[in-house]
Protein backbone atom coordinates (compact mmCIF):
# COMPACT_ATOMS: atom_id res chain seq x y z
CA UNK A 1 0.00 0.00 0.00
CA UNK A 2 1.26 3.58 -1.23
CA UNK A 3 2.08 6.22 1.63
CA UNK A 4 -1.13 8.24 0.56
CA UNK A 5 -3.57 5.63 0.53
CA UNK A 6 -6.32 4.89 3.28
CA UNK A 7 -3.54 2.49 5.68
CA UNK A 8 -1.24 6.22 6.23
CA UNK A 9 -4.12 9.07 6.68
CA UNK A 10 -2.11 10.69 9.51
CA UNK A 11 -3.15 14.06 11.06
CA UNK A 12 -1.70 17.64 10.24
CA UNK A 13 0.12 17.06 13.36
CA UNK A 14 1.25 13.82 13.08
CA UNK A 15 1.62 13.20 9.40
CA UNK A 16 3.22 10.06 9.90
CA UNK A 17 3.94 8.52 6.48
CA UNK A 18 1.01 10.73 4.94
CA UNK A 19 3.44 12.45 2.40
CA UNK A 20 0.32 14.74 0.83
CA UNK A 21 -0.64 15.57 4.95
CA UNK A 22 2.81 16.37 5.20
CA UNK A 23 3.25 18.41 1.78
CA UNK A 24 0.14 20.90 2.96
CA UNK A 25 1.40 21.22 6.46
CA UNK A 26 5.27 21.83 5.34
CA UNK A 27 4.58 23.73 2.13
CA UNK A 28 1.15 24.88 1.66
CA UNK A 29 0.14 26.63 4.58
CA UNK A 30 3.75 28.19 4.61
CA UNK A 31 3.32 29.41 1.16
CA UNK A 32 3.53 33.28 1.10
CA UNK A 33 2.97 34.28 -2.74
CA UNK A 34 0.06 35.57 -4.08
CA UNK A 35 0.91 33.22 -6.73
CA UNK A 36 -1.11 29.59 -7.79
CA UNK A 37 -0.20 27.05 -6.09
CA UNK A 38 -0.66 23.71 -7.44
CA UNK A 39 -1.16 20.07 -5.81
CA UNK A 40 2.13 18.30 -6.64
CA UNK A 41 0.25 15.16 -6.70
CA UNK A 42 -2.30 13.08 -8.51
CA UNK A 43 -5.44 14.36 -9.09
CA UNK A 44 -8.74 13.98 -10.73
CA UNK A 45 -9.90 14.07 -14.61
CA UNK A 46 -11.18 17.69 -13.33
CA UNK A 47 -8.22 18.62 -11.45
CA UNK A 48 -8.78 18.42 -8.17
CA UNK A 49 -7.00 16.36 -5.63
CA UNK A 50 -8.17 14.01 -2.83
CA UNK A 51 -6.47 12.93 0.19
CA UNK A 52 -6.93 10.66 3.23
CA UNK A 53 -6.90 13.02 6.39
CA UNK A 54 -7.75 11.12 10.00
CA UNK A 55 -9.01 8.67 7.98
CA UNK A 56 -11.60 10.48 5.81
CA UNK A 57 -11.52 11.10 1.78
CA UNK A 58 -11.53 14.47 1.59
CA UNK A 59 -10.01 16.98 -1.43
CA UNK A 60 -7.18 18.95 -0.37
CA UNK A 61 -8.16 22.34 -1.58
CA UNK A 62 -10.99 22.06 1.28
CA UNK A 63 -8.56 20.28 3.95
CA UNK A 64 -6.48 23.67 3.48
CA UNK A 65 -9.37 25.96 3.37
CA UNK A 66 -10.76 24.30 6.76
CA UNK A 67 -6.77 24.57 8.34
CA UNK A 68 -6.65 28.26 7.01
CA UNK A 69 -10.26 29.41 7.74
CA UNK A 70 -11.54 26.62 10.53
CA UNK A 71 -14.24 24.18 9.72
CA UNK A 72 -16.94 24.63 6.41
CA UNK A 73 -19.92 27.52 8.21
CA UNK A 74 -22.49 24.97 7.27
CA UNK A 75 -23.57 21.85 4.36
CA UNK A 76 -23.99 24.38 2.02
CA UNK A 77 -20.38 25.81 2.11
CA UNK A 78 -17.68 24.93 -0.19
CA UNK A 79 -13.91 25.65 -0.48
CA UNK A 80 -14.07 27.99 -3.14
CA UNK A 81 -11.01 29.42 -5.25
CA UNK A 82 -10.72 33.52 -5.72
CA UNK A 83 -8.04 32.78 -8.28
CA UNK A 84 -10.44 30.68 -10.56
CA UNK A 85 -7.80 28.19 -10.97
CA UNK A 86 -9.75 25.01 -8.72
CA UNK A 87 -9.58 23.16 -11.46
CA UNK A 88 -5.99 23.25 -12.28
CA UNK A 89 -5.16 21.90 -7.99
CA UNK A 90 -4.61 25.55 -6.47
CA UNK A 91 -4.27 25.02 -3.01
CA UNK A 92 -2.87 28.40 -2.32
CA UNK A 93 -4.71 29.58 1.42
CA UNK A 94 -5.00 32.75 0.12
CA UNK A 95 -7.07 32.08 -3.14
CA UNK A 96 -9.74 29.65 -0.62
CA UNK A 97 -12.70 30.88 1.41
CA UNK A 98 -15.47 29.45 2.25
CA UNK A 99 -18.63 30.22 0.10
CA UNK A 100 -22.29 29.37 -1.44
CA UNK A 101 -22.57 27.67 -4.90
CA UNK A 102 -24.37 30.80 -5.48
CA UNK A 103 -21.73 33.02 -4.23
CA UNK A 104 -18.99 31.80 -5.62
CA UNK A 105 -20.54 31.31 -8.94
CA UNK A 106 -21.46 35.47 -8.85
CA UNK A 107 -17.93 36.39 -7.69
CA UNK A 108 -16.85 34.01 -11.02
CA UNK A 109 -19.37 36.06 -13.15
CA UNK A 110 -18.16 39.36 -11.80
CA UNK A 111 -14.47 38.23 -12.43
CA UNK A 112 -15.65 37.59 -15.88
CA UNK A 113 -14.96 33.61 -15.26
CA UNK A 114 -18.04 32.58 -17.58
CA UNK A 115 -16.81 29.21 -19.26
CA UNK A 116 -14.79 28.69 -21.97
CA UNK A 117 -17.42 28.49 -24.71
CA UNK A 118 -19.19 31.01 -26.84
CA UNK A 119 -22.80 30.24 -27.52
CA UNK A 120 -21.81 30.02 -31.06
CA UNK A 121 -19.42 27.72 -29.96
CA UNK A 122 -21.16 25.14 -28.10
CA UNK A 123 -24.24 25.57 -30.94
CA UNK A 124 -21.31 24.17 -33.11
CA UNK A 125 -21.15 21.49 -30.89
CA UNK A 126 -23.96 20.76 -30.94
CA UNK A 127 -23.83 20.19 -35.12
CA UNK A 128 -20.45 18.52 -35.10
CA UNK A 129 -20.80 15.26 -35.78
CA UNK A 130 -16.92 13.96 -35.30
CA UNK A 131 -15.87 11.60 -32.33
CA UNK A 132 -16.34 13.93 -28.78
CA UNK A 133 -12.64 13.48 -27.87
CA UNK A 134 -12.08 15.26 -30.77
CA UNK A 135 -14.53 17.85 -30.56
CA UNK A 136 -13.22 18.32 -27.13
CA UNK A 137 -9.45 19.07 -27.96
CA UNK A 138 -10.50 21.37 -30.71
CA UNK A 139 -12.11 23.69 -28.02
CA UNK A 140 -10.23 22.83 -25.08
CA UNK A 141 -13.03 21.01 -22.82
CA UNK A 142 -13.34 17.84 -21.55
CA UNK A 143 -15.74 15.26 -23.46
CA UNK A 144 -17.95 14.88 -21.08
CA UNK A 145 -19.22 18.34 -21.68
CA UNK A 146 -19.21 18.01 -25.32
CA UNK A 147 -21.55 15.46 -24.77
CA UNK A 148 -23.84 17.03 -22.34
CA UNK A 149 -23.66 19.88 -25.09
CA UNK A 150 -24.78 17.63 -27.95
CA UNK A 151 -27.41 15.91 -25.91
CA UNK A 152 -29.06 19.23 -24.72
CA UNK A 153 -28.55 18.90 -21.44
CA UNK A 154 -25.23 21.05 -20.68
CA UNK A 155 -24.15 24.65 -21.95
CA UNK A 156 -27.23 26.88 -21.29
CA UNK A 157 -24.96 29.87 -21.55
CA UNK A 158 -26.68 30.75 -24.96
CA UNK A 159 -30.33 29.90 -24.15
CA UNK A 160 -31.04 32.99 -22.01
CA UNK A 161 -31.78 30.95 -19.40
CA UNK A 162 -34.04 28.56 -21.61
CA UNK A 163 -34.21 24.82 -19.85
CA UNK A 164 -32.98 22.25 -21.94
CA UNK A 165 -36.44 20.77 -22.70
CA UNK A 166 -38.30 24.05 -22.66
CA UNK A 167 -39.39 24.46 -26.82
CA UNK A 168 -38.42 28.21 -26.78
CA UNK A 169 -34.81 27.07 -26.23
CA UNK A 170 -32.57 28.25 -28.83
CA UNK A 171 -30.11 25.36 -28.77
CA UNK A 172 -33.05 22.61 -28.79
CA UNK A 173 -32.40 20.24 -31.64
CA UNK A 174 -35.69 21.20 -33.80
CA UNK A 175 -35.09 24.89 -33.04
CA UNK A 176 -31.21 24.77 -34.67
CA UNK A 177 -30.43 25.57 -38.49
CA UNK A 178 -29.26 22.34 -39.99
CA UNK A 179 -26.12 22.89 -41.82
CA UNK A 180 -26.11 23.22 -45.34
CA UNK A 181 -23.58 21.04 -45.79
CA UNK A 182 -26.53 18.30 -44.81
CA UNK A 183 -29.01 19.81 -46.86
CA UNK A 184 -30.02 17.90 -49.79
CA UNK A 185 -30.78 20.09 -53.09
CA UNK A 186 -34.17 19.72 -54.67
CA UNK A 187 -34.53 17.29 -57.33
Amino acid sequence: MTSWNKGNSGTIDNPGANKKVRWVRDVALAWDSDECLPFPFPRNPTGYARMWHDGANIYAHQFVCTLTHGPRPSPRHDAAHSCGNGHEGCVNRRHLSWKTKSENQKEGWQQGRRGKLTAEQAAAIRLDTRAPHVIAAEYGVNERNVRKIQSGKGWTGGTRGFKPGDPRNPLRAENRAVPSAQCEEPK
